[in-house]
């Protein structure tokens, strides 16, 4: 076991907004048994979250951006801060399981050729893989509900050997990562792509395990805001497109675009049929609907604008996040606290 750092592990969170969630995801962090440091970069949230944090975790790193820069680069400069031989990102509307964090540096410490483990997410109790491919049909959410109990349970038995983790948190290895946990060509969305790419590259490993699990609530910072869920997902759309067509080529990135629009169109006539039959929609339902329709348009418009596409939608979240403005490329922050 490594034993030389003062702390094992770095967890590393970065806050756009959320800071009702923040506390929940630090209190599950810091009750973890393992010697941890938390260090929390806010993207100019300006809603009381660096106040609480201040008032209310004495023991966590602070850090303030000028402007919202978004996950990657706020990400990089915990990084560079930061010393701790394992080193993990966790998303402000997360929770961590109890042992969630030992099960991960467990695995490390056995696996020397292991570069990332990822816990499984826990929904209502079960164990549900995170996202780890992207074949032809992979992001189908119809499939998906489908295969529910098979895709969790299947694998929830063992740890599991991936190519790929888009998860909300996960544990690295500092001396695999290099000098930069993230590249930055994105303001959100498609980090995980390239790390995987490169922890493998070096002969890293990634693993799943379910001895880990952590809840998600997924989204919150845009989901419930028709314009900030529209800019968000634009991006998210054109990051995956160019993922996939520069993984696979143009032809597959094509045929899966096109069956998870088709796969959108079903489940949004299922959401429309219920709401029919009760007699009107409710705010669940209304949600789902602009969802599914949301991310029919945006992946229509990812594969009929491109690169273009990618570098326009890039530019409108940066500025739509920073209401108007348009940050430098380099962050700009303050330390508000910072333990040794």
């Amino acid at each position: 076991m490594i034993e030389s750092a003062r702390h094992l592990v770095d967890v590393l969170i970065v806050n756009y907004k959320t800071p009702a969630y923040l506390r929940d995801c630090l209190g599950s962090v810091l009750s973890q048994d393992v010697r941890a440091r938390v260090s929390v970069f806010d993207n100019a949230s300006a809603d009381g979250s660096v106040e609480a944090v201040l008032r209310e975790f004495p023991d966590v790193n602070l850090l303030t951006g000028r402007w919202n820069y978004g996950f990657a680069a706020a990400t990089n400069v915990l990084f560079r801060k930061t010393v701790a031989p394992y080193v993990m990102t966790l998303n402000p509307d997360a929770v961590l399981l109890p042992g969630a964090l030992r099960a991960c540096v467990d695995v490390m410490e056995r696996e020397p050729s292991v570069a990332l483990v990822s816990p499984f997410l826990d929904v209502d109790g079960q164990a549900v893989m995170p996202d780890t491919k992207d074949g032809l049909l992979d992001s189908s959410r119809l499939l998906a509900r489908l295969l529910a109990d098979r895709h969790s349970m299947a694998h929830a038995r063992a740890e599991t050997e991936v190519e790929i983790v888009r998860g909300t948190g996960y544990l690295c290895r500092r001396s695999a990562l290099g000098a930069d946990f993230f590249t930055e060509a994105a303001f959100l969305f498609g980090e995980e792509v390239e790390l995987a790419e490169r922890l493998r590259a070096g002969g890293g490993r990634l693993i799943v395990t379910d001895r880990a699990r952590v809840r998600h609530e997924a989204s919150v910072t845009f989901k419930f805001n028709e314009n900030s869920f529209r800019v968000a997902n634009r991006l998210a759309a054109a990051v995956r497109w160019r993922d996939r067509k520069r993984q696979f080529g143009r032809a597959r990135a094509l045929a899966t675009t096109s069956i998870d629009v088709l796969d959108r169109a079903i489940l949004g006539l299922g959401v429309a049929a219920k709401a029919a039959l009760k007699g009107g929609a409710s705010d669940g339902q209304k949600l789902a609907l602009r969802k599914y329709r949301a991310e029919m348009q945006t992946m229509v418009g990812a594969v009929l604008t491109g690169d273009r596409g990618f570098v326009e939608a890039n530019s409108a979240a940066r500025r739509y996040f920073n209401r108007s403005e348009s940050p430098g490329v380099v962050p700009e922050f303050e330390v508000v606290r910072w333990l040794d």
